[in-house]
């Protein structure tokens, strides 16, 4: 067998154009296959140091190939190999699961891959995209693995919800969630299923007592940016500004909403998030609600900048500008930027207001 592998051998369209050069002359020559490449990094070279490697994996899933599950399982039988040396080098993961509606039931792929992450002592993870079903929160070497991360971005399907039942959802999620101290960035995307929660959708759902008595409290001292895009925000938010559940001192960016549609708020849930989760630190906001959502801004004291979007043209631009002139007067002395994405608006003249036209961006 080869020692020395080929430069065809060395580029594949789902790793980085060039293997590192650590492993140029240590890769024996095992063919052109993800797995056999992956392999041959951990037993052969027992040494690598992947300095030069942004990634094992390639960023692209497509989910009708399954690469998702078949990149974990491979994944875990590296990790599992008594000659892994790469477990301190990993700071990065990506789960996604492909299943397009919500399952009660746990895959054994990932069982898998949570007991693997769970046998790691050595792995301290920094960041993690995860999109799962709310059964898979409960493995308890998932969360075990995660006391290190800094930035988390978590997309949970909620399955059926219905009223009374939203708690025992939170519940699960806060539980997830709490311990992870270290976090200085969270996303947050909660879906429910629109089909049986029906004409409740726009309800909204109060936490009761003995509930908010028995969810743990979120408290990250270091989270400075939040992104919230939950499609049952009335069900939701209302457990994030119920009093001493969450715990927030450093917050500096908040992003609610979907960009790419508009999500109806309750305005009362909606005033009270902005005076309460953003109203002493958050200097920079994104608010991605429906106009008529667009609520008093005059709670948020340390504001720097706003970017506005919704859908419409009237009533935006009568939402906007009655939004943007309730922010208090000791923000507007130190400046305030507002960002707009409509075209033909003509932003009326407020003292200490710096209007932005980002309508001719292509939104991401």
């Amino acid at each position: 067998m080869a020692l020395v592998p080929t430069s065809q051998q060395c580029i594949w369209s789902s790793f980085s154009r060039k293997a590192p050069p650590e492993l140029q002359d240590r890769i024996l020559d095992f063919g052109h296959k993800d797995k056999e490449f992956l392999f041959s990094c951990s037993l052969v070279c027992k040494s690598w140091v992947p300095t030069t490697r942004l990634h094992i994996f390639s960023k692209r899933v497509r989910p009708y190939q399954g690469s998702t599950k078949n990149q974990i399982v491979t994944l875990c039988k590296l990790l599992e190999s008594e000659y892994c040396t790469i477990v301190s080098y990993i700071k990065h993961l990506r789960v996604t699961k492909n299943d397009r509606y919500y399952s009660y039931r746990v895959d054994d792929w990932f069982l898998t891959f949570c007991q693997t992450l769970g046998a790691q002592a050595g792995l301290r993870l920094e960041s993690l995209d995860l999109d799962v079903d709310l059964a898979d929160l409960r493995q308890p070497n998932l969360k075990e693995s995660l006391s290190s991360l800094k930035a988390l971005n978590l997309s949970v399907r909620i399955g059926r919800v219905e009223k009374g039942d939203i708690s025992q959802k939170v519940k699960e999620i806060f539980e997830f969630l709490s311990g992870m101290r270290l976090l200085e960035s969270l996303g947050l995307k909660v879906t429910g299923d629109y089909y049986s929660y029906g004409a409740t959708l726009d309800d909204v759902q109060v936490p009761q007592p003995e509930d908010v008595a028995s969810i743990p409290r979120l408290s990250f001292p270091r989270l400075r940016k939040l992104t919230l895009r939950s499609s049952i925000c009335n069900a939701f938010l209302p457990w994030l500004i119920e009093p001493g559940l969450v715990y927030f001192p450093a917050l500096s960016f908040v992003h609610l909403g979907h960009c790419d549609h508009e999500v109806t708020v309750n305005s009362a849930v909606l005033q009270n998030f902005l005076d309460t989760i953003c109203g002493k630190t958050v200097q920079d906001l994104v608010l991605c609600v429906a106009w008529e959502n667009l609520s008093d801004l005059h709670g948020i004291h340390a504001l720097r900048s706003i970017d506005l979007h919704g859908i419409g043209y009237r009533a935006g631009a009568r939402a906007i500008a009655n939004a943007v002139s309730t922010i208090s007067p000791e923000v507007k002395e130190r400046g305030v930027t507002v960002y707009t994405h409509m075209m033909a608006f003509n932003p009326p003249e407020i003292v200490g207001v710096d209007w932005r036209d980002m309508s001719w961006r292509c939104e991401d």
